[in-house]
C-alpha cells in the first residue's frame, strides 16, 4: 500500500542481459490504473525487487558497471542506496526482507545459473531510517 491504494511493483529492463542501458523499477495502482516510474537508472538491468511490509521501500538486485549490488530505494524514488557489491564475478539472488523487517537477507556466489546452497546466504541490519552508517544499514 502507498497512501490507501494498493501498489504492485514491477521491473522494466532495457537493452539486453549483459549490455543493459536502462533499468527502472515502476509501480502500478491497482485502484487508479496509474503506472509510475519510481526509479530509472542507465546502464543498469534489475534482477529482481521486493517491498517492505511497511510499503515504504522497494529491496532489489542489480547488475551495473559490471557487478551486482544490492539496493533499497523509497516508494517515492527518493533515498537509493547501495547496501552491498558483489566480488567480480559473483551474483546477488534471493533479496528479501526478514519477516521483523529488521534485516535484510541474500545469497551471493559465483554466477554460474545455479541456486546457491544456503551457506552462501549474507543478512545485514535493516533500520529503514534512511540512514547509512557502514554502507549496510537503511
Amino acid at each position: 500500500m502507498l497512501g490507501n491504494d494498493p501498489n504492485v511493483v514491477y521491473i522494466v529492463n532495457e537493452g539486453t542481459f549483459n549490455t543493459p542501458t536502462f533499468g527502472t523499477l515502476k509501480r502500478y495502482d491497482t485502484s487508479t490504473g496509474a503506472k509510475i516510474e519510481i526509479k530509472k537508472m542507465a546502464s543498469t538491468r534489475i534482477d529482481d525487487a521486493q517491498v517492505s511490509d511497511d510499503g515504504k521501500w522497494v529491496l532489489f538486485t542489480v547488475f551495473a558497471a559490471g557487478q551486482a549490488q544490492l539496493r533499497a530505494v523509497r516508494m517515492d524514488g527518493q533515498g537509493l542506496q547501495t547496501l552491498h557489491c558483489a566480488a567480480p564475478g559473483s551474483h546477488i539472488s534471493n533479496a528479501q526482507w526478514s519477516i521483523d523487517q529488521k534485516w535484510v537477507v541474500f545469497d551471493e556466489g559465483p554466477a554460474t545459473g545455479k541456486r546457491l546452497p544456503a551457506e552462501h546466504g549474507k543478512r545485514f541490519p535493516a533500520n529503514r531510517t534512511g540512514t547509512t552508517g557502514s554502507g549496510s544499514r537503511l
